[in-house]
């Protein structure tokens, strides 16, 4: 029995459903129909055709829902990165394990926003392959159904082809807020390491408190000293009875002048170290200011903000504890001449090139209420931990 040859075009569009950070452009795709009828069934093509056509509009739209899980997915993969980024930002690694912690949440995230970039091309590819199969899984089931509706019974499923008349065009569109995030997560993989010298830093700044401690010493060494210009004067007292020698029975000034130079040594030896230890915290508050430029966006700029400042204070109190060295070798040298003298008085009274014990004992005293200045130095020194905590935390 002669058949015809019949063709049924379906165009139509399907919008998957939009989530909280993406959505997708409306898309619109032609399908198209070519089968056989016996001519004796011929005048059932209308009944068919109106039925495919209704019976695609629904099995797309249905088809579509495998569209819409892939974007919910996507969307708890970009939520999880913000929620991630936003903790991460707020924070700030305080030592080398948690800032090597601190650097493989940065790689992760990374990873996640390289990810989230791709997806807008990830989704033309799915798309494509979705709307591939349509013909064969839509398409072709929706024409078997017209057919039956039809009550067409000598229909030859082989001569049956649906194909796409058009490529489909997707187009995703990512939140502006996933799109800002996933570059700046992305850039941020490079300052990673940064942390780890961030935190090493830190920690060679909070080492001031050490620096500190030195002051605790300095104030004892003064005290010290003040006892022991207490003891000389009484020995000095005798020389200005007696211009001579005082290397008499009872005398104690050679013992003084011994503690006084064991003292002046060790004094000396904590301003070296305390000279070394501004310079070595100078260096790592310079290296810790640069590293913190290097950030960026990848940490809340308020955050920043307030370690620079506070990186700030602690330079401000390192130049001016510097100053406060530098008058301090000063006035340690004028204590070295005093010792110098009652070494030389101790031994012979005409080494003393023609210094009067009345002098002598007039620069004792000075010196003894120049002392105060050693707790001075303590005080600011001491000042350097608060500053430098700010830092570190």
């Amino acid at each position: 029995m002669p058949t015809q040859h019949f063709e049924v075009k379906w165009t139509g569009s399907v919008t998957p459903k939009a989530t909280k950070f993406m959505r997708s452009e409306t898309l619109h795709m032609e399908f198209i129909a070519n089968f056989e009828l016996d001519s004796t069934d011929a005048a059932n093509f209308k009944i068919i055709k109106k039925k495919f056509l209704s019976l695609m509009d629904a099995r797309i739209v249905e088809a579509a829902g495998f569209l819409d899980q892939q974007l919910t997915i996507w969307n708890g993969v970009i939520a999880d990165m913000l929620t991630k980024y936003d903790k991460l930002k707020g924070t700030f690694p305080s030592s080398p394990q948690a800032a090597s912690q601190y650097a493989s949440r940065i790689k992760e995230l990374g990873t996640l926003a390289i990810k989230i970039q791709q997806y807008p091309e990830d989704y033309k590819e799915i798309v494509s392959g979705w709307a591939h199969n349509l013909p064969q899984q839509q398409g072709h089931v929706a024409m078997l159904l017209a057919v039956k509706a039809a009550r067409v019974q000598a229909f030859d499923d082989k001569t049956c082809r649906v194909r796409a008349g058009q490529a489909i065009k997707a187009v995703l569109v990512l939140a502006a807020i996933a799109v800002s995030v996933a570059a700046i997560v992305v850039s941020a993989g490079s300052t990673a390491p940064i942390f780890i010298g961030l935190a090493a830093a830190g920690l060679a700044i909070s080492g001031l408190s050490n620096v500190a401690a030195i002051s605790k010493v300095i104030v004892e060494n003064a005290n010290m000293e003040k006892h022991i210009l207490a003891a000389v004067t009484k020995d000095v007292d005798a020389v200005l009875a007696a211009f001579k020698s005082v290397k008499t029975k009872g005398s104690n000034l050679g013992k003084h002048v011994t503690e006084l130079s064991n003292l002046m040594n060790i004094r000396k030896d904590k301003i070296n170290g305390l000279k070394n230890d501004v310079l070595k915290n100078q260096a790592a508050v310079k290296s810790y200011v640069a590293d913190l430029a290097k950030l960026g966006d990848s940490v809340d700029p308020q955050l920043v903000a307030a370690k620079q400042k506070k990186a700030a204070e602690v330079e401000t109190k390192l130049v001016e504890t510097k100053a406060k060295i530098i008058k301090l070798e000063a006035d340690n040298a004028e204590a070295q001449r005093l010792l110098d003298s009652l070494t030389a008085l101790g031994a012979k009274v005409d080494e003393l090139s023609g210094e009067a014990a009345n002098t002598m004992l007039g620069n004792i005293k000075a010196r003894y209420s120049k002392l105060d200045g050693w707790t001075d130095l303590g005080n600011t020194v001491g000042g350097l931990a608060n500053s430098a905590s700010g830092i570190h935390s």
